[in-house]
Formats: structure tokens, C-alpha cells, sequence
């Protein structure tokens, strides 16, 4: 049996989200491990800070874990960043 893993860097929430969706979706990997996820409650606040939830609308998996580390602050509000 083998099994595909990817791990990858978000680049601040998500710099380059597109084409890591399109890199995800050709991939279809059994495991993806993410860094620097961001997900901010606010919905007027910019995509890179909406990736947890982008990803999981975008790319169905049978589960998944986030791990939020710290809640930070910009000037585009409040948004927490985890694995």
C-alpha cells in the first residue's frame, strides 16, 4: 500500500492559494499537513485570512485537525494561525 503525504507552507494564509488548490486537487493526497492556516471570524477580512475555511469548501476530506497556535492582529482584524 502506499500512501501520498504533502506538507506545505500557506505563505501568510494563503500568498499563493489558487494554485496550492490546483496543486492539491491534481495531487489528491491521502494526508495534507498545512502551516500558517489562518482563519478569522470576520467575514469582511481578506481571502489569505479565510484558508482553513477556503480549503475545506474547495477540497473534501474524509477529516481534518486544525491546531490554532496564537491569535494575531493586522489592519485587516483579528484571525487566529495554527497548523
Amino acid at each position: 500500500m502506499k500512501i501520498k503525504c504533502i506538507s506545505l507552507n500557506l505563505w501568510d494564509g494563503g500568498k499563493l492559494l489558487q494554485p496550492m488548490l490546483d496543486f492539491l486537487g491534481t495531487e489528491n493526497a491521502d494526508v495534507v499537513m498545512l502551516q500558517e492556516v489562518y482563519e478569522s471570524v470576520d467575514p469582511s477580512a481578506p481571502p489569505t485570512h479565510h484558508s482553513l475555511k477556503t480549503i475545506s469548501q474547495k477540497i473534501a476530506y474524509p477529516s481534518s485537525e486544525y491546531a490554532p497556535t496564537f491569535t494575531q492582529s493586522d489592519d485587516d482584524g483579528h484571525y487566529t494561525s495554527g497548523n
